[in-house]
C-alpha cells in the first residue's frame, strides 16, 4: 500500500472514529474542506504542509500514519510514537540494535 493510500484511510479512521466531521477539521486546520474531503477520500496525495497542518490541527503525528494502515486505538497513539521516533534518530547503531530486540520482544507477546 502506498503511503499516501495509508494515510487517507488512517485520517478517515481518525475522524470516523472521533466523530469529526471534514467541514470541522478544515476550519480547525485552516484548510479548505475540498482538500480534506479529496486526501480523506484518497483522490488526492497530500502535501507535506497539508498532513503537518492536519496533523497539527488533530494532535496526532502524521509521519506515523504514513507507514501503514493502523487501527484506531493505534491512530491514538501516534503523537506519542512520533515522539519516540524523534528520540531514535539521534541514537548509535548499537543503541538501535538493543532499541530494536526490545520492541521485536514486546511485539511478539
Amino acid at each position: 500500500m502506498k503511503y499516501a493510500d495509508c494515510y487517507s484511510s488512517n485520517l478517515k479512521r481518525y475522524l470516523d472514529g472521533n466523530q469529526i466531521s471534514s467541514n470541522s477539521l478544515a476550519n480547525k486546520s485552516k484548510i479548505s474542506q475540498k482538500t480534506i474531503w479529496v486526501v480523506q477520500a484518497g483522490k488526492s496525495v497530500p502535501t507535506v504542509n497539508t498532513v503537518q497542518q492536519i496533523s497539527k490541527a488533530l494532535d496526532i503525528d502524521g509521519r506515523v500514519m504514513l507507514g501503514r494502515e493502523l487501527t484506531f486505538d493505534e491512530l491514538k497513539q501516534t503523537k506519542k510514537i512520533g515522539k519516540i521516533l524523534d528520540l531514535l534518530v539521534g541514537l548509535s547503531p548499537d543503541d538501535l540494535a538493543s532499541i530494536h530486540s526490545i520492541a521485536t520482544a514486546f511485539s511478539s507477546k
